[in-house]
């Protein structure tokens, strides 16, 4: 939905929509996050290489990869 939503208020350059169309064309969805250039994806530990490879092409970003925290916010 973020994809749609970005195409709909104008913000999505036209880089970003080759990272989206080469992502999409590779199976893989992806979102937008509504600053700067960046695109965002939730993949499985076998689909990480894939979605990296991908991302390497375009040799001007940076590439982040995490995992996701399964105890959510909280005070230490």
């Amino acid at each position: 939905m973020s994809v749609k939503f970005a195409k709909y208020v104008n913000v999505i350059t036209p880089k970003m929509k080759q990272v989206i169309n080469l992502l999409h064309k590779n199976g893989i969805k992806c979102g937008v996050a509504l600053f700067g250039e960046t695109i965002f994806s939730l993949v499985t530990k076998d689909e990480k290489n894939k979605v990296k490879e991908i991302l390497k092409q375009f040799d001007d970003g940076l590439i982040i990869t995490s995992k996701i925290d399964s105890s959510g916010a909280r005070l230490q």
